[in-house]
């Protein structure tokens, strides 16, 4: 009886490991520092439900057809929206001039620290890198920027 209750138990804790396991994203994620320096912006920090939220606005945004301006839209947002939980994320909170939170968001498929405290700047890549911007008081995402190809 004791093994049954043993392995019950054992049992019952991995699911509870596995379950929670598979609730975490699927993706690396970084808040730079509010110490990051943006022209005419205040540096702020996003909260867990700030990002959510942008990350929601983010996928309407491209899965609307919206951003049509952004380097060859019409064949890397498809490629962006069906490897979207592939990328690794920073998120730049700051506060522009009109007093609007924002959330500038870089996306990478490369290489990625937790604790960076500089924005990723990569040339080319193609979809496999790209930036918006978030603004969470209008609740609307502007300047889609995908990167080129070399």
């Amino acid at each position: 009886m004791k093994k049954f209750l043993l392995m019950t138990w054992i049992f019952f804790g991995l699911t509870v490991v596995a379950s929670a396991q598979a609730q975490e994203a699927p993706y690396k994620s970084a808040i730079l520092p509010t110490e990051y320096n943006m022209p005419k912006a205040t540096p702020w920090r996003p909260s867990a439900a700030d990002i959510e939220k942008a990350e929601k606005l983010i996928q309407e945004y491209l899965s609307s057809g919206q951003g049509k301006d952004a380097y060859r839209a019409e064949t890397n947002i498809p490629l962006i929206l069906r490897e979207y939980q592939k990328y690794n994320r920073q998120y730049i909170g700051f506060i522009d001039e009109n007093g609007d939170k924002n959330i500038w968001v870089v996306f990478s498929m490369g290489g990625f620290s937790q604790d960076q405290t500089i924005v990723i700047q990569v040339m080319d890549g193609g979809y496999r890198y790209f930036q918006i911007k978030v603004n969470l008081s209008q609740g609307k995402c502007y300047a889609l920027q995908i990167n080129g190809d070399a």
